[in-house]
């Protein structure tokens, strides 16, 4: 059976779940019965199929990796001491049952919507207007064919675009009709929009290039930025004529035929796809539940969390050796608060693991500590959200610093976190540790500073 695809182009395509399943659940806008999962009752089928996607992205991110067969669910060890997301088949019933770390979740069922219950109403969740057309609103010139000058000729047989198609150098463009490829007679580059100027300097001036029989697609040449098309008068004209910015047609209409076999390019990997990071800190990160939402984001294979909560500045770096930084690829530090006796200091403050030494200091014994013991490994310093309190802003900066001294990358959470008098309540559980919001919130700022400078 051979694959069929449909590109939707990502300016133009949206996953709106939120939209078609209502948070409130009323018999018209959902299945009732599809609410409860993997033994589970959810109050809405939103949260069900949000529920079973974070478990099973959890168990993707970590590696989901195929056991064997069995001949039914009872077959499988209560007490499994395998991996989270080992799966295994069951031929009684046709599915598959993977491990989340304390019971099998069932992992594909094709038996859990019957027959009946879902509607295209209840389903409709792509949306969009295709895949853009740049013909859209070009003005066409009757009886006229482009010269080698940057104007035109009269010639009956054919039509020429009056405006130009924007386009970008290095680029390929793609022409159909119907989404069937075709051939354009001519094609036209210039720098400017002026296929009809009457300035001979001007027209002349702009002109790049031109190509003629070309067939179905065109690389657009350096320092390009408008096309110009000719088309012999046939079975079709120029009005019905689509150029894509792509290598083959794309659909434009909003009535997608999906089939058996769709596949939808949605995400770039990230460079941090696969890799090991650690984190090292106070309380702030022992809970683990921001490096929870960045592995999710990112892709990260691992993160070894060895914070520990109550420490102060000197010790973070005490349970980190040669065999565990041997393979991890990324350090990452953040905490201060505990180290209250601790001044902001310098960058010229000498290095050192002293209780009471400046976070300068300290910092700089963390960073000179890791590269004596793998060179290659990535540090990424960080500070922390701003507490209730507010009286450690000198030292978030002195974080910052260090960072620079060593130049490398700093992500600055207690001034770009939005954490402060008006947000409080929301993001901080006791004036210093955050709620889930709270968590959630670091976790946008530090994914984006780790894309930013390692992604």
């Amino acid at each position: 059976m051979n694959e069929q695809k449909l590109c939707l182009h990502p300016a133009a395509f949206r996953f709106d779940l939120q939209r078609c399943l209502s948070p409130v659940p009323v018999p018209f806008n959902e299945v009732i019965e599809a609410r409860t999962l993997n033994g589970n009752t959810y109050p809405s089928l939103q949260k069900a199929i949000e529920g079973v996607a974070r478990e099973l992205e959890g168990m993707c991110i970590g590696g989901m990796t195929f056991r064997g067969t069995v001949d039914s669910a009872d077959a499988l060890a209560s007490a499994y001491a395998g991996a989270v997301g080992d799966f295994f088949y069951c031929t009684e019933d046709g599915m598959c049952y993977a491990w989340n770390g304390s019971a099998w979740s069932v992992s594909a069922d094709a038996k859990k919507l019957p027959d009946g219950y879902v509607s295209p109403q209840k389903t409709s969740f792509i949306t969009g207007r295709g895949y853009p057309d740049l013909m859209e609103n070009i003005r066409i010139l009757s009886g006229k064919l482009l010269n080698n000058l940057g104007g035109t000729e009269d010639n009956a047989e054919y039509d020429t675009t009056l405006d130009g198609i924007p386009v970008s150098p290095g680029l390929t463009y793609v022409f159909s009709v119907d989404g069937a490829p075709v051939s354009v007679d001519k094609v036209v580059f210039k720098t400017a929009d002026n296929i009809t100027t009457d300035d001979w300097e001007e027209m002349t001036g702009t002109y790049l290039s031109n190509q003629i029989n070309v067939d179905t697609r065109i690389q657009a040449p350096e320092n390009a930025r408008y096309m110009f098309l000719s088309c012999h008068r046939g079975e079709s004209t120029i009005a019905d004529l689509v150029v894509q910015q792509a290598g083959n047609p794309q659909p434009t209409g909003t009535n997608y035929s999906l089939e058996s076999y769709i596949s939808v390019p949605h995400y770039v990997r990230s460079n941090l796809f696969g890799k090991v990071m650690m984190t090292l800190g106070d309380s702030l990160s022992e809970e683990g539940k921001w490096q929870e939402h960045v592995q999710r984001a990112t892709g990260l294979q691992e993160i070894r969390n060895l914070a520990v909560g109550g420490t102060k500045i000197n010790v973070f770096a005490n349970a980190v050796n040669a065999q565990n930084l041997a393979d991890t690829d990324i350090v990452f530090v953040m905490g201060l608060f505990n180290s209250a006796a601790s001044a902001p200091g310098t960058p010229d403050d000498p290095a050192s693991n002293a209780e009471t030494a400046s976070v300068c200091a300290g910092y700089k014994y963390i960073v000179e500590k890791l590269y004596s013991l793998n060179p290659s490994v990535r540090i990424v310093l960080a500070s922390p959200h701003r507490p209730a309190a507010d009286d450690v802003g000198e030292k978030a900066k002195a974080v910052g610093m260090v960072a620079a001294y060593y130049g490398i990358p700093f992500i600055d959470v207690y001034n770009e976190a939005g954490f402060n008098a008006f947000t409080d309540e929301k993001f901080l559980r006791d004036g210093i540790h955050s709620t889930d919001e709270g968590y959630a919130r670091e976790a946008e700022v530090i994914t984006g500073g780790l894309l930013r400078f390692l992604g």
